[in-house]
């Protein structure tokens, strides 16, 4: 996936966290250009970690995708995200395959968050998303990922 965009894995956990992690998934630091962790995350009067694009100032947001388990961390840039199931350590879990093929699809769109928008929200009012969040509990969000989100920013 790197060779078609810049990976960033953002993530609500700490820094260190983070590290520990990549020395699993990327060990070689190969794939993945940086981490940013949760000191870059804001939270929300509802009790939610969330993870505003904005503060990658020298990319445009139009370029930006962003893949989490939980909506409420892409609330202020609903049209960039791409929900994902949480991984649970099912050996049988294909939804990073699932995401790399959306991803990889999205690759040869002239405008990709539009194109997410419509594919992904097509059948649903992002003004019931906001209001069905809200109803619930923080604890539900990072039970169990591993990594909160993988960003994947603008197409090289």
């Amino acid at each position: 996936m790197s060779h078609i965009y810049e990976i960033v894995v953002f993530t609500a956990g700490s820094e260190a966290y983070a590290k520990e992690v990549m020395k699993v998934l990327d060990p070689s630091n190969t794939f993945v250009r940086k981490i940013v962790s949760n000191e870059s995350c804001f939270l929300s009067k509802e009790g939610y970690m969330v993870k505003d694009l904005r503060i990658f100032a020298d990319r445009f947001a139009e370029n930006i995708l962003i893949g989490d388990n939980s909506i409420e961390s892409f609330a202020c840039q609903l049209c960039n995200g791409i929900p994902i199931q949480t991984y649970t350590g099912d050996e049988d879990d294909l939804e990073l395959e699932y995401l790399s093929q959306y991803l990889i699809g999205l690759s040869s769109e002239p405008h990709i968050v539009e194109a997410n928008a419509k594919s992904l929200w097509q059948f649903v009012k992002l003004e019931e998303i906001q209001s069905e969040t809200a109803l619930l509990h923080p604890q539900q969000l990072f039970s169990s990922s591993v990594l909160s989100i993988i960003y994947f920013a603008q197409k090289i």
